[in-house]
């Protein structure tokens, strides 16, 4: 099933069951997208790329990444409101991230154009400050907490999945999950089953990974058009997938069929 739309660059799918509401962003469209069970799916413009959404304490308000930026947009007022501003060079933006268990979001950001080599960065966020706390990536993507210590985090670039512990002197990579060449994995999530879910962007698939060992456990989910970007657990053994426009055609939303229920969601503390 392909909900409705197309889209330049979908990303970032998060359901809220709070209210029964799937958000993702249109990154090169700039627009934050909402699809309410039973109603028509609303956009919304934001003034650059919209790299990501996620998840607050308010159920009726949610935080929104733009190339350097975060705004709350309150889904009852219509209205956004600028949180902090992350300082970077203009060739730099804000990719994909996630809301660690204190509150704060954890974002990396890639270079916008051109060859990569390893220019994005891994920041932490709260509402007052923006600080780099790794570096040396090629495209940091899907990230997703295990708990307040342990999270797992995509670098699409060298089609891998590494498994870190925040430690006092920064990061230390506790093991890693290498993909084939070129597989290109990016947005993922977690389910309760102890599952990683991974996007993998050339190959049009879902891959399930085991959180403990980060090894690949069953058959990959396939049936998908290529420049796939990402997977979210919705209710119900429903779960959503998001695709880019390429030669196959318009980057579309796919509901599918999951045995498994997500993780739950940890969200950024509004201040």
């Amino acid at each position: 099933m392909k909900s409705e739309g197309t889209f330049l660059l979908a990303e970032s799918p998060r359901y809220d069951e709070r209210v029964s509401r799937l958000y993702f962003t249109d990154i090169l469209a700039g627009q934050l997208c909402i699809k309410s069970e039973g109603r028509a799916l609303s956009r919304i413009d934001f003034s650059s790329f919209a790299t990501s959404v996620h998840l607050t304490e308010d159920p009726e308000t949610v935080l929104v990444t733009t190339r350097n930026s975060l705004y709350l947009y309150d889904c009852r007022k219509g209205k956004k409101h600028f949180v902090i501003k992350a300082f970077m060079p203009d060739d730099m933006r804000f990719n994909d991230g996630a809301v660690s268990p204190e509150g704060c979001l954890y974002m990396g950001t890639m270079k916008i154009d051109g060859p990569r080599s390893r220019e994005g960065a891994l920041y932490r966020i709260d509402s007052t400050s923006a600080e780099i706390i790794s570096e040396g990536y090629g495209i940091p993507n899907g990230l997703v907490f295990q708990d307040e210590k342990t999270f797992f985090h995509v670098d699409s670039s060298l089609d891998i999945v590494r498994k870190y512990e925040l430690v006092p002197s920064g990061l230390k990579e506790v093991m890693n999950h290498r993909f084939e060449d070129g597989a290109c994995p990016d947005g993922m999530t977690a389910g309760s089953d102890g599952m990683l879910y991974v996007a993998l962007w050339n190959r049009g698939e879902i891959a399930c990974l085991r959180s403990h060992d980060l090894e690949e456990a069953g058959a990959r989910i396939t049936g998908f058009k290529t420049s796939l970007s990402s997977v979210a657990i919705g209710p119900g053994g429903r779960a959503f997938a998001t695709s880019a426009e390429d030669e196959n055609g318009p980057g579309l939303i796919y509901e599918i069929k999951l045995d498994a229920e997500k993780k739950g969601d940890y969200l950024w503390k509004i201040k």
